[in-house]
Protein backbone atom coordinates (compact mmCIF):
# COMPACT_ATOMS: atom_id res chain seq x y z
CA UNK A 1 0.00 0.00 0.00
CA UNK A 2 1.71 3.33 -1.08
CA UNK A 3 2.68 6.15 1.66
CA UNK A 4 2.10 9.62 1.26
CA UNK A 5 5.25 10.72 1.01
CA UNK A 6 7.42 12.89 4.21
CA UNK A 7 7.27 16.05 1.19
CA UNK A 8 3.58 15.71 0.43
CA UNK A 9 3.09 15.10 4.31
CA UNK A 10 4.92 18.32 5.04
CA UNK A 11 3.50 20.42 2.15
CA UNK A 12 -0.08 19.76 4.13
CA UNK A 13 0.93 20.15 7.81
CA UNK A 14 3.27 23.09 7.42
CA UNK A 15 1.44 26.74 8.19
CA UNK A 16 3.00 28.13 5.06
CA UNK A 17 1.27 25.73 2.80
CA UNK A 18 -1.30 27.07 0.40
CA UNK A 19 -4.53 24.69 1.31
CA UNK A 20 -3.79 25.54 5.19
CA UNK A 21 -3.81 29.46 4.03
CA UNK A 22 -7.05 29.22 2.09
CA UNK A 23 -8.66 27.05 4.74
CA UNK A 24 -7.60 29.90 7.56
CA UNK A 25 -8.92 32.53 5.26
CA UNK A 26 -12.30 31.59 4.80
CA UNK A 27 -12.97 30.81 8.65
CA UNK A 28 -11.67 34.20 8.99
CA UNK A 29 -14.17 35.63 6.34
CA UNK A 30 -16.73 33.68 6.92
CA UNK A 31 -18.50 36.57 9.65
CA UNK A 32 -22.17 35.74 10.28
CA UNK A 33 -24.72 38.08 8.57
CA UNK A 34 -28.08 37.97 10.66
CA UNK A 35 -31.37 37.29 8.53
CA UNK A 36 -33.00 40.11 7.28
CA UNK A 37 -36.08 39.41 9.44
CA UNK A 38 -33.47 39.92 12.42
CA UNK A 39 -32.07 43.20 11.26
CA UNK A 40 -33.97 46.62 11.80
CA UNK A 41 -35.80 45.61 14.74
CA UNK A 42 -37.91 47.89 16.47
CA UNK A 43 -38.67 48.63 19.91
CA UNK A 44 -38.36 47.09 22.38
CA UNK A 45 -35.72 45.08 20.74
CA UNK A 46 -33.96 48.19 20.15
CA UNK A 47 -33.95 51.62 22.01
CA UNK A 48 -36.69 54.11 20.47
CA UNK A 49 -35.74 56.75 18.57
CA UNK A 50 -36.88 60.63 18.98
CA UNK A 51 -38.64 60.52 16.47
CA UNK A 52 -40.34 57.75 17.47
CA UNK A 53 -41.02 59.01 21.39
CA UNK A 54 -42.36 62.28 19.64
CA UNK A 55 -45.03 60.38 17.36
CA UNK A 56 -46.06 58.29 20.76
CA UNK A 57 -46.02 61.63 22.54
CA UNK A 58 -48.41 63.22 20.09
CA UNK A 59 -50.57 60.41 19.69
CA UNK A 60 -51.53 60.09 23.42
CA UNK A 61 -52.05 63.53 24.28
CA UNK A 62 -54.49 63.52 20.82
CA UNK A 63 -56.11 60.67 22.69
CA UNK A 64 -56.32 62.17 25.70
CA UNK A 65 -58.08 65.48 23.76
CA UNK A 66 -60.24 63.24 21.93
CA UNK A 67 -61.58 61.98 25.22
CA UNK A 68 -61.89 64.99 26.99
CA UNK A 69 -64.29 66.38 24.79
CA UNK A 70 -66.77 63.49 24.60
CA UNK A 71 -66.50 63.95 28.33
CA UNK A 72 -67.75 67.23 27.71
CA UNK A 73 -70.39 65.97 25.09
CA UNK A 74 -71.51 63.57 27.55
CA UNK A 75 -72.08 65.43 30.53
CA UNK A 76 -74.00 68.05 27.92
CA UNK A 77 -76.23 65.77 26.50
CA UNK A 78 -76.96 64.48 30.24
CA UNK A 79 -77.56 67.87 31.28
CA UNK A 80 -79.30 68.82 28.83
CA UNK A 81 -81.87 65.84 28.74
CA UNK A 82 -82.25 66.73 32.87
CA UNK A 83 -82.94 70.52 31.76
CA UNK A 84 -85.38 69.54 29.18
CA UNK A 85 -87.45 66.93 32.36
CA UNK A 86 -86.94 70.16 34.48
CA UNK A 87 -88.33 72.89 32.12
CA UNK A 88 -90.88 70.45 30.85
CA UNK A 89 -92.38 69.47 34.35
CA UNK A 90 -92.30 73.71 35.14
CA UNK A 91 -94.17 74.28 32.09
CA UNK A 92 -96.84 71.74 33.06
CA UNK A 93 -97.15 73.48 36.59
CA UNK A 94 -97.26 76.58 35.15
CA UNK A 95 -100.09 76.23 32.51
CA UNK A 96 -102.62 73.97 35.06
CA UNK A 97 -102.34 76.79 37.30
CA UNK A 98 -103.04 79.26 34.83
CA UNK A 99 -105.81 77.50 33.28
CA UNK A 100 -107.68 77.09 36.92
CA UNK A 101 -107.01 80.66 37.19
CA UNK A 102 -108.69 81.40 34.26
CA UNK A 103 -111.83 79.02 34.16
CA UNK A 104 -112.43 79.71 38.00
CA UNK A 105 -111.79 83.92 38.21
CA UNK A 106 -115.51 84.60 37.86
CA UNK A 107 -117.24 82.04 39.99
CA UNK A 108 -118.49 83.93 42.67
CA UNK A 109 -118.67 83.14 46.48
CA UNK A 110 -120.58 84.52 49.80
CA UNK A 111 -118.98 87.84 50.02
CA UNK A 112 -116.76 87.68 47.06
CA UNK A 113 -116.90 87.83 43.47
CA UNK A 114 -113.77 85.98 42.96
CA UNK A 115 -111.98 83.01 44.52
CA UNK A 116 -108.84 85.24 43.76
CA UNK A 117 -107.41 88.20 45.07
CA UNK A 118 -107.88 91.17 44.25
CA UNK A 119 -106.19 93.04 41.12
CA UNK A 120 -103.89 89.51 40.60
CA UNK A 121 -100.99 89.91 39.73
CA UNK A 122 -100.07 87.30 36.62
CA UNK A 123 -96.25 88.14 35.91
CA UNK A 124 -94.83 85.69 37.84
CA UNK A 125 -96.84 82.60 36.27
CA UNK A 126 -95.50 84.15 33.40
CA UNK A 127 -91.65 85.00 33.59
CA UNK A 128 -91.63 81.61 35.08
CA UNK A 129 -93.66 79.37 32.17
CA UNK A 130 -92.04 82.07 29.29
CA UNK A 131 -88.31 80.81 30.78
CA UNK A 132 -88.98 77.48 31.24
CA UNK A 133 -90.72 77.23 27.12
CA UNK A 134 -87.52 78.94 26.21
CA UNK A 135 -85.17 76.76 27.30
CA UNK A 136 -86.91 73.85 26.92
CA UNK A 137 -86.85 74.58 23.34
CA UNK A 138 -83.26 75.56 23.23
CA UNK A 139 -82.49 72.81 24.83
CA UNK A 140 -84.56 70.39 23.04
CA UNK A 141 -83.08 71.75 19.38
CA UNK A 142 -79.68 71.26 20.90
CA UNK A 143 -79.91 67.94 21.68
CA UNK A 144 -81.72 67.39 17.92
CA UNK A 145 -79.08 69.41 16.55
CA UNK A 146 -76.19 66.95 18.06
CA UNK A 147 -77.96 63.74 16.83
CA UNK A 148 -76.98 65.24 13.47
CA UNK A 149 -73.81 65.70 11.43
CA UNK A 150 -72.49 68.89 11.68
CA UNK A 151 -70.77 71.07 9.56
CA UNK A 152 -67.29 72.03 10.57
CA UNK A 153 -68.46 75.53 10.46
CA UNK A 154 -70.86 75.23 12.54
CA UNK A 155 -68.96 73.50 15.43
CA UNK A 156 -66.50 76.27 15.45
CA UNK A 157 -69.59 78.67 15.70
CA UNK A 158 -71.01 76.42 18.95
CA UNK A 159 -67.60 76.37 20.55
CA UNK A 160 -67.19 79.81 19.97
CA UNK A 161 -70.34 81.27 21.21
CA UNK A 162 -70.77 78.22 23.71
CA UNK A 163 -69.73 80.05 26.99
CA UNK A 164 -71.66 82.59 25.81
CA UNK A 165 -74.99 80.49 25.64
CA UNK A 166 -73.65 79.06 29.02
CA UNK A 167 -73.80 82.47 31.05
CA UNK A 168 -76.62 83.62 29.42
CA UNK A 169 -77.96 80.32 30.73
CA UNK A 170 -77.15 80.60 34.53
CA UNK A 171 -78.27 84.75 34.25
CA UNK A 172 -81.51 84.12 32.83
CA UNK A 173 -82.65 81.08 35.45
CA UNK A 174 -81.37 83.19 38.32
CA UNK A 175 -83.22 86.30 37.16
CA UNK A 176 -86.17 83.77 36.64
CA UNK A 177 -85.78 81.88 40.08
CA UNK A 178 -85.12 85.76 41.53
CA UNK A 179 -88.17 87.03 40.31
CA UNK A 180 -90.62 84.49 40.71
CA UNK A 181 -89.80 84.26 44.56
CA UNK A 182 -89.97 87.87 44.68
CA UNK A 183 -93.14 87.98 43.04
CA UNK A 184 -94.84 85.63 45.92
CA UNK A 185 -96.92 88.28 48.12
CA UNK A 186 -100.50 87.63 48.47
CA UNK A 187 -101.88 89.00 44.80
CA UNK A 188 -99.91 86.64 42.99
CA UNK A 189 -101.12 82.51 42.10
CA UNK A 190 -98.62 81.54 44.28
CA UNK A 191 -98.73 83.58 47.25
CA UNK A 192 -102.78 83.65 47.28
CA UNK A 193 -103.15 79.70 47.58
CA UNK A 194 -100.32 80.05 50.00
CA UNK A 195 -102.69 82.40 51.94
CA UNK A 196 -104.70 81.91 55.02
CA UNK A 197 -107.56 83.43 53.61
CA UNK A 198 -107.43 81.37 50.92
CA UNK A 199 -107.74 78.89 53.17
CA UNK A 200 -110.87 80.01 54.71
CA UNK A 201 -113.05 80.20 51.18
CA UNK A 202 -111.89 76.90 50.04
CA UNK A 203 -115.17 75.22 51.22
CA UNK A 204 -117.13 77.19 48.90
CA UNK A 205 -114.54 75.96 45.88
CA UNK A 206 -114.16 72.40 46.53
CA UNK A 207 -115.18 71.13 42.98
CA UNK A 208 -113.44 73.28 41.52
CA UNK A 209 -110.09 74.41 43.34
CA UNK A 210 -107.55 72.64 45.63
CA UNK A 211 -105.84 76.02 47.18
CA UNK A 212 -103.48 73.57 49.31
CA UNK A 213 -102.49 71.54 45.86
CA UNK A 214 -102.48 74.81 44.20
CA UNK A 215 -99.54 76.09 46.96
CA UNK A 216 -97.71 72.56 46.81
CA UNK A 217 -97.70 72.53 43.04
CA UNK A 218 -95.87 76.47 42.86
CA UNK A 219 -93.54 75.70 45.34
CA UNK A 220 -92.48 72.56 43.63
CA UNK A 221 -92.01 75.01 40.64
CA UNK A 222 -90.14 77.08 42.82
CA UNK A 223 -87.62 74.45 43.88
CA UNK A 224 -87.43 73.35 40.51
CA UNK A 225 -86.27 76.98 38.57
CA UNK A 226 -83.49 77.29 41.62
CA UNK A 227 -82.35 73.56 40.19
CA UNK A 228 -82.61 73.98 36.61
CA UNK A 229 -80.39 77.19 37.58
CA UNK A 230 -77.59 75.37 39.43
CA UNK A 231 -77.81 72.80 36.43
CA UNK A 232 -76.66 75.26 34.02
CA UNK A 233 -73.85 76.56 36.99
CA UNK A 234 -72.93 73.07 36.90
CA UNK A 235 -72.75 72.57 32.83
CA UNK A 236 -70.77 75.96 32.77
CA UNK A 237 -68.54 75.07 34.97
CA UNK A 238 -67.57 71.55 33.86
CA UNK A 239 -67.59 72.44 29.79
CA UNK A 240 -65.15 74.98 30.60
CA UNK A 241 -63.07 73.12 32.63
CA UNK A 242 -62.98 70.36 30.35
CA UNK A 243 -62.20 72.70 27.43
CA UNK A 244 -59.38 74.44 28.97
CA UNK A 245 -57.91 71.03 29.92
CA UNK A 246 -58.17 70.03 26.16
CA UNK A 247 -56.64 73.37 25.11
CA UNK A 248 -53.22 73.70 27.63
CA UNK A 249 -53.04 69.58 26.19
CA UNK A 250 -53.22 70.86 22.57
CA UNK A 251 -50.75 73.26 23.18
CA UNK A 252 -48.57 71.18 24.43
CA UNK A 253 -48.64 68.63 21.05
Amino acid sequence: MAHASPAFSDWTSSSNSPMLAEKNRYHQTAIYTPLPSQQNLPYPHEPPTQHLLETHNANTTLARIERLKRYNNILGYILALASVGITLAMEAIMVYVLYKYYTTKDIPSPGRTSPWAKDTQLWPAFVLLAGSLVTFLLDLGGIIAACCHKSKRAQKLEEGLGYVAYAFYVVKWVAVATLYLVGKTSKDLWGWSCDVRAAKIQEFYVTDLNFEQLCMEQTVASYLSWAEGVLKVILFVAALWLTIKAKRLNRRR
